[in-house]
């Protein structure tokens, strides 16, 4: 079933903010489409794109192989979020997805069942820390999304 467009735009700009939770699909390094959760963490300061962080099972310690990196994937409790996790897992906080606000729109517009969740305010301000000490960062894209 599709909604008419406006609803859903109206829809995502009424709900989709900071803390918000979305499944997307991703190629991993093998070309195989994945499900993967992205976090909303912030709008950009030109209001066209959300600043967001992936949900990982793992924290990948041959990729994170440092005490820098390691600190930036912080724990996701299942039994915090039992509504989308199914497993302890990890908010990576090594970088920023960057999503446009029509992407956001048009994934929720075809099936609006893929936003999933919340993550709560306390771990929202973890994540934001977390950004603003990542070394690996610019500070443009700090900038970009209030992570200063």
């Amino acid at each position: 079933m599709e909604f008419p467009k406006e609803f859903i735009s109206k829809l995502v700009q009424d709900n989709t903010h900071d803390c918000n939770v979305i499944e997307v699909y991703c190629t991993d390094l093998k070309g195989e489409s994945k499900v993967k959760k992205l976090v909303i963490v912030s709008k950009s300061t030109c209001g066209t794109k959300f600043g967001c962080i992936l949900i990982n099972s793992d924290n990948y310690p041959l990729i994170n192989n440092t005490h820098h990196l390691r600190s930036l994937q912080l724990t996701a409790s299942v039994t915090k979020y039992p509504d989308f996790l199914e497993y302890n897992s990890y908010f990576d906080c090594s970088d920023i997805k960057q999503r446009t606000i029509e992407e956001i729109e048009e994934i929720l517009q075809k099936e609006p069942k893929r936003m999933i969740g919340k993550i709560d305010i306390n771990d929202h301000k973890l994540i934001c820390d977390a950004l603003k000490s990542n070394k690996t960062l610019s500070a443009k894209i700090k900038k970009l999304f209030n992570l200063e």
